[in-house]
C-alpha cells in the first residue's frame, strides 16, 4: 500500500510540474497543458482510425516479440550446448548491440517495405538480448556445479538433471530476457514506424502530427504509446511471475 501511495505521488508530481511548466511557457505550440493533451487523446480515442492504427502497431509489436523470442531462444539454446557456435555468433551479436537503432532502421528502409521495417529492426535489436538470456543458463557457477555433482551422486539421469537443475535456472534467465525484449520491442517498433511511415501505425500518426506542427496531437499520440507500453509490459511481468511460480 505504501509503495502504491508513493507511485501515485510521483505521477501527481509529474502532472503538476507539467501543468506549471505549460502555464509558465504559455505557448501550446511548444508545450501544451496536460489537460489539453488528455482531452485530445480521449477525442482521438473515439475515432475508428485511431484504433485501426493502434491495432496495426500492436500487431507489429507482438509479431516482432514472437519472432525475437523464438529465434533468440533457439540460437541461445544451441549456443549454450555448443561452445563453438556461441563463439561464432559472439561477434555478430556484439556488433548488432553497438549499431544505433536509427541507423539500422534507415538501412532497413532501403531493403524492406515500410510495414516490415519496424518488425525487422525490433527483431534484430532484441535477438542478442534473448540469445544471451538463454545461453547464460548454460554458464555454471560453483553453486551450480555442486548441484550437478549432487544430482550425479544421487543417480539422476540426464533428463532428470535437465529438468531439476537446468530448467529452474533457465526459467529465471528466460523470464528476465522476455521482459527486456518486450520493453525493447515497443521502443524500436515505435521508432521504426516514425521513420518508415507505414500506412497504418501510431508512429506514422506521430510523425504526421509533428510535420504539421500539431503539438497537442504529438503529445497525445506519445501518451497513447506510453500507456499501451506500460500496461502491456506490466501484464507481461505479471504473466512471467505466474509462470515462474508454477
Amino acid at each position: 500500500m505504501r509503495k502504491l501511495i508513493f507511485h501515485l505521488l510521483s505521477i501527481g508530481t509529474i502532472i503538476a510540474l507539467w501543468q506549471i511548466s505549460a502555464a509558465v511557457i504559455a505557448t501550446p505550440l511548444i508545450l501544451p497543458s496536460c489537460s489539453a493533451v488528455v482531452t485530445r487523446l480521449f477525442t482521438l480515442a473515439t475515432t475508428d482510425s485511431f484504433w485501426q492504427n493502434v491495432l496495426a502497431t500492436l500487431t507489429r509489436v507482438f509479431s516482432a516479440f514472437a519472432l525475437s523470442v523464438v529465434l533468440g531462444a533457439a540460437l541461445g539454446f544451441f549456443s549454450g550446448i555448443f561452445p563453438s557456435l556461441r563463439a561464432f555468433f559472439a561477434f555478430p551479436l556484439s556488433l548488432i548491440r553497438t549499431v544505433p537503432v536509427v541507423s539500422l532502421i534507415l538501412i532497413a528502409v532501403f531493403v524492406f517495405q515500410s510495414t516490415a521495417v519496424p518488425i525487422f529492426a525490433a527483431v534484430l535489436m532484441a535477438l542478442p538480448v534473448m540469445t544471451n538470456a538463454v545461453s547464460a543458463s548454460f554458464d555454471f557457477s560453483e553453486s551450480d556445479k555442486k548441484n550437478l555433482d549432487m544430482a550425479r551422486v544421487f543417480g539422476f539421469t540426464k533428463r532428470q538433471i535437465f529438468r531439476f537443475v537446468l530448467v529452474p535456472k533457465m526459467k529465471a534467465n528466460v523470464a528476465s530476457g522476455l521482459i527486456s525484449v518486450f520493453g525493447m520491442t515497443w521502443k524500436v517498433v515505435a521508432a521504426g514506424e516514425v521513420l518508415s511511415l507505414p500506412k497504418k501505425a501510431l508512429g506514422s500518426l506521430l510523425q504526421t502530427a509533428q510535420v504539421h506542427l500539431e503539438t497537442t496531437d504529438v503529445y497525445a499520440y506519445s501518451l497513447a504509446i506510453v500507456i499501451l507500453s506500460f500496461v502491456l509490459e506490466s501484464l507481461a511481468k505479471l504473466l512471467v511471475k505466474k509462470g515462474l511460480a508454477s
